[in-house]
């Protein structure tokens, strides 16, 4: 590998938790044709012309970026880095509830809208599997019915493969250690010759500030003096997501070490 040749690298983008500005600035170190994106809806239908090709062509990737990344770890060159980023369980589904109801295009506004689902309904509704346990479902696969009634042994079970499968994992809490983290490893300097790291965009990491903030509704994203959920709305959240908020606690737990019986350093 040349000196300021970039390492290859996989984002598990978890969807609401502040990837898709630091997927663009990725990209921005990999070339577009030896980039594989599952950023947007289909990506059953990508994922499947990907396994598709031989192993050639499938190595020929550098880049992977989206939220069915996790789904191709076992396609892609063996020397890929893997990374991915949580935020807080909670402020995530209510991201993710302002998100759909605001994107025509979201493939659940239309319903979510023409029901006028809120936050809790629309978290409890089985049309909408992410607003329960996503990081812990995506990690350990186990059926999010199994989850509901074991939580701790479907978190432990999460753990194990995150350690197992990557290399980096960063929280919105600590974006910037994340960033900083994945830019050394990755080696993404600027391609000019000298040995300068490339610049993290601080829009980037304000953007991140934002969703850490402690209060949900800032971390949501809601306008200015526009009324917060309820709390009853929020206590059923958490309850819903009880799995995720126990990954979360145990990621944040190890910050700056790495995870038990595997190779993942959490930053």
């Amino acid at each position: 590998m040349r000196p300021f040749t970039p390492r290859p690298l996989l984002f598990d983008h978890m969807p609401r938790c502040g990837g898709t500005a630091f997927t663009g600035w990725l990209r921005g170190h990999y070339a577009p044709d030896r980039t594989l994106g599952l950023e947007g809806f289909g990506n059953a239908e990508h994922i499947a012309a990907f396994a598709a090709l031989d192993e050639h062509r499938r190595h020929a990737v550098e880049l992977v970026v989206g939220h069915g990344a996790r789904d191709v770890i076992g396609l892609v060159r063996p020397d890929m880095m893997r990374i991915t980023c949580f935020r807080d369980p909670v402020a995530r589904v209510l991201s993710f509830h302002r998100y759909v109801v605001q994107e025509p295009k979201h493939v659940h506004h239309r319903f979510v809208t023409a029901e006028s689902l809120g936050l809790a309904a629309f978290a409890r509704d089985a049309r909408v599997p992410g607003a329960r346990n996503y990081y812990t479902f995506q990690l350990s696969r186990i059926p999010r019915e199994e989850i509901a009634r074991d939580p701790r042994a479907a978190v432990d079970a999460a753990i194990e493969f995150l350690a197992r499968e990557f290399d980096i994992a960063g929280t919105v809490d600590h974006f910037e250690n994340f960033a900083r983290a994945v830019r050394r490893a990755a080696c993404l300097y600027v391609r000019d010759g000298e040995a300068r790291w490339r610049a993290i965009p601080r829009a980037l990491l304000d953007r991140a500030r934002l969703l850490s903030a402690p209060n949900v509704g800032i971390a949501n994203g809601a306008p200015e003096g526009e009324r917060g959920p309820s709390d009853d709305e929020i206590e059923e959240v958490r309850a819903l997501n009880r799995a995720d908020i126990l990954f979360f606690e145990r990621i944040r737990a190890l910050e700056g070490s790495l995870l038990p019986a595997g190779r993942c350093r959490v930053v």
